[in-house]
């Protein structure tokens, strides 16, 4: 019986210890302080408890005594206990559906690509999410409720942590080997300072962090799981070639409506802006991208790296060289070859970069046509010097053509100034040309 004035103290009990009254108004934050320690010592068991024999029977249809002849109680614990407990801990990795479900998604993807480069590892994020979401979602018992329930009591329970632990050790170990084969496929390798282990272990980490979030929220977007697994691969990975990387941009652009394509003019206007700006380290296919909105995919099959956004530039800094070369036509031929290299030599050595990404680009497409590739603006510069040399017209190509390849190698490759090449460069013309060069 209370006090009457509604005390929240304890009455004594015969044959029971007193406790001592609580002060009035304690008692309430007293309880909650109990309870919390009370729940973070959890363990299995009392995570069992309410598995009762009555509830078994129901549960199973089997009777009171069937049970305790397969399970004994020893005292500690109850048979139902007992019967949850090894249950609980005889899972396998092996046994996990959604494990298996992953990896035979992911390994008949593989064996069906006929082209690992196509946005290969988006596909098997897409898949690989799928069974996660279903997962989170689901209502069966060694979905991720498992997981979870054991979360909830292995600081206490040493028997639960170590037996999941090992299901982690054999997943992860599992995930590696087919985590390395993908990324094979696609010319990719993890960034320096992680390796496949890390890789597999974030990977499996954040998916099942996003599986949390599905769970209690059931208006949560599902995608969450895929742009888990394609943000942690953009970030822990990189190209294994020189090709810009453009992964992380599609994790982006993925996750909103595709952008229309655009006009060329648009991209000249962009590396313009961004090379004037920033110069022309600050120009990545990515950042042209981005500023011009034009569809990734039809952006990369004009330029797939941004060494091929180099000739935007370079046809400027050229029109400027064939501008003044104009200007000297009353010259004589031997003054105007003399004043072309030099001027272009100049040119070079100012924008050694540039110069740099122009060849690389050049041999990239040299590397993957029949014939030799050569930019508009130095096919022209190449067709002016050749008509001030004389001699047969092959020949004459020929030599003006290796001029100005010898002369933008050494400007890219070399710190050589700029009066040194030309004057290499005009010697090794004399020796073929020299009538016209007055000499």
């Amino acid at each position: 019986m209370g006090d009457g004035h509604g005390s929240d103290g304890d009455a004594p009990v015969d044959g029971a210890p007193s406790r001592p009254r609580a002060r009035r108004g304690t008692a309430r934050e007293r309880l909650r302080e109990a309870s919390a320690r009370l729940l973070s010592g959890a363990t299995l068991d009392d995570v069992t408890a309410f598995i009762t024999v009555n509830r078994l029977t129901a549960a199973s249809g089997l009777s009171s005594g069937a049970i305790y002849s397969a399970f004994a109680s020893d005292g500690a614990r109850s048979a139902p206990q007992a019967a949850a407990r090894q249950l609980f801990l005889s899972i396998r990795p092996q046994d996990d559906p959604m494990v298996i479900e992953i990896l035979e998604q992911l390994h008949g993807s593989m064996d069906d690509a006929d082209d690992a480069e196509q946005r290969f590892v988006e596909t098997l994020a897409e898949l690989a999410a799928a069974p996660v979401v279903a997962s989170a979602r689901s209502s069966e018992p060694w979905d991720y409720t498992h997981l979870w329930l054991a979360a909830a009591v292995a600081i206490n329970d040493e028997e639960v942590r170590d037996a999941v632990r090992h299901v982690y050790v054999e997943n992860t170990r599992t995930y590696e080997r087919a985590i390395a084969r993908a990324l094979e496929l696609v010319g990719r390798t993890p960034v320096e300072g992680i390796d496949i282990h890390m890789l597999a272990s974030m990977l499996v980490a954040g998916a099942d962090g996003a599986a949390v979030r599905l769970r209690f929220d059931p208006d949560a977007d599902p995608d969450l799981v895929r742009l888990t697994y394609l943000s942690t691969i953009a970030s822990m990975t990189r190209r294994v070639d020189e090709a810009d990387d453009l992964f992380a941009s599609r994790v982006i652009s993925s996750y909103r409506p595709q952008p229309q394509p655009v006009h060329l003019d648009d991209v000249r206007d962009a590396v313009r802006a961004v090379d004037e700006r920033e110069g022309w380290a600050a120009v990545t296919v990515t950042r042209i991208v981005t500023l011009t909105g034009i569809a990734e995919s039809a952006f990369v099959a004009m330029y797939p790296t941004r060494h091929h956004l180099a000739t935007f530039i370079w046809d400027d800094v050229l029109g400027t060289v064939e501008r003044r070369a104009r200007a000297r036509q009353s010259l004589d031929a031997s003054v105007q070859v003399v004043e072309l290299v030099a001027d272009l030599a100049e040119t070079a050595c100012a924008r050694r970069s540039l110069v740099a990404s122009l060849l690389t680009a050049r041999l990239h497409a040299a590397a993957t046509s029949d014939g030799a590739v050569l930019d508009p603006s130095s096919e022209r510069l190449v067709g002016l010097l050749g008509s001030l040399l004389e001699g047969d017209e092959a020949l004459r190509t020929v030599a003006a053509r290796t001029a100005v390849d010898g002369l933008l190698m050494a400007a890219a490759a070399a710190d050589a100034e700029a009066e040194e090449l030309a004057r290499v460069l005009i010697a090794g013309l004399a020796s073929i040309s020299r009538s016209a060069l007055g000499t």
